[in-house]
């Protein structure tokens, strides 16, 4: 299976989770610092509010 991300993301963690349902596959992807992302205009845009969120 393939993520299809660019150059720009790396994967930083993969883990499986128990969970009550089964089991969670989680993928923890991140970027460099400084990298410009492109917005839904198509716009390249500084990256802000970059903490990790549960």
């Amino acid at each position: 299976m393939e993520l299809g991300l660019t150059s720009l993301w790396e994967v930083k963690q993969v883990s499986f989770e128990n969970t009550p349902g089964g089991k969670e596959l989680h993928i923890h992807i991140d970027f460099n610092r400084g990298s410009r992302l492109v917005n839904d205009n198509g716009e390249k845009v500084s990256a802000y509010d970059t903490g990790e969120k549960e």
